[in-house]
């Protein structure tokens, strides 16, 4: 995904198909990952509260996605076409934080 928008930030003036392919590839790795995530986990809680840890998991995954798109889209409002880049820019410096984040907490424990 950090590829995705980094793409789309060289873009903004690019071809329309390959703008679509970018963004079509972004989607299935998306769920690509939100399925394995999902498997992992309900295979971490215990039989007891996979009920309720699965309930809180889809529930935090639709609010993080509507604010992050609620977000995006407030930034993007009057924004001139040419600042697009810097944009997905910033997103994908985010994810990367995220990830670098998680590698480093998953390593020290």
């Amino acid at each position: 995904m950090i590829c995705a928008f980094c793409l789309l930030a060289f873009m903004y003036d690019g071809i329309i198909a390959l703008l679509v392919f970018v963004l079509m590839m972004n989607g299935i790795g998306q769920v690509g990952l939100q399925i394995s995530l999902s498997n992992r986990v309900s295979a971490t809680l215990s039989k007891d509260s996979v009920g309720l840890g699965m309930g809180m998991f889809s529930m935090l995954n639709f609010i993080s996605g509507a604010t992050a798109t609620t977000l995006v889209g407030k930034a993007l409002d009057g924004i001139a076409i040419t600042t697009y880049g810097y944009i997905f820019f910033v997103i994908a410096g985010i994810m990367l934080a995220v990830v670098l984040f998680q590698f480093f907490q998953n390593r020290s424990a």
